[in-house]
């Protein structure tokens, strides 16, 4: 009862090509939502109160990219500047609980102004706009590129729902912890080298 991937349609599951697995789609919003709420990604703990199947906008994802990257204690690499300023014409229209967010994405870089000097918090961000966002942040962490085209490869829709933007940033996390530890495990053996180096 097993698809081409390895899957069991019949029990629900199907591949997930960000994950590289085999998940139930409803399952994995449920643990994604979860963690982010655990994480201070967003306020809302539930499917219901997400509204994941809302389209997500510009202040909206400022707060949860932002969010996210604290939350992966991530500041070192976040060293980029934006050129030029990060006041908005239309900054008085910012929610005031996401304004922080706003600016931080802009100074590092992320999620800048139109060029008419807007920030215009309640656009719906689309697809090509987070692809943009994506580059940046793989250009500070290379090793982002393949996930961040695969993720991107599967998005039919020319805008993002909250669900889908919670997942990309659960998949952001997910490498991210995975290089982590990668990281974690070469200054470890780094340091057993240097001592062995010292005796």
């Amino acid at each position: 009862d097993r698809d081409e991937y390895g899957c069991i349609p019949s029990a629900g599951y199907s591949r997930d090509w960000s994950l590289q697995q085999c998940v139930r789609p409803w399952e994995l919003t449920n643990k994604i939502i979860s963690r982010a709420f655990d994480a201070g990604i967003t306020k809302y703990n539930t499917e219901k109160t997400f509204m994941g199947n809302s389209y997500l906008t510009r202040e909206q994802a400022a707060k949860m990219l932002m969010s996210t990257i604290k939350h992966m204690n991530a500041p070192v690499w976040m060293i980029k500047q934006a050129a030029g300023s990060c006041e908005w014409k239309d900054q008085k229209s910012i929610n005031t609980s996401l304004m922080d967010s706003a600016k931080l994405a802009c100074t590092k870089w992320l999620l800048k102004w139109s060029k008419e000097g807007n920030f215009m918090p309640q656009k719906v961000i689309t697809v090509e706009e987070m692809s943009i966002i994506l580059e940046r942040i793989a250009t500070f962490v290379p090793s982002l590129k393949n996930t961040i085209s695969i993720l991107l490869i599967n998005q039919s829709n020319p805008v993002f729902t909250r669900n889908e933007f919670v997942k990309i940033l659960y998949n952001m996390s997910y490498k991210f912890t995975e290089q982590s530890e990668k990281y974690t495990q070469q200054k470890k053996d780094l340091k057993a080298a240097r001592a062995l180096w010292n005796q």
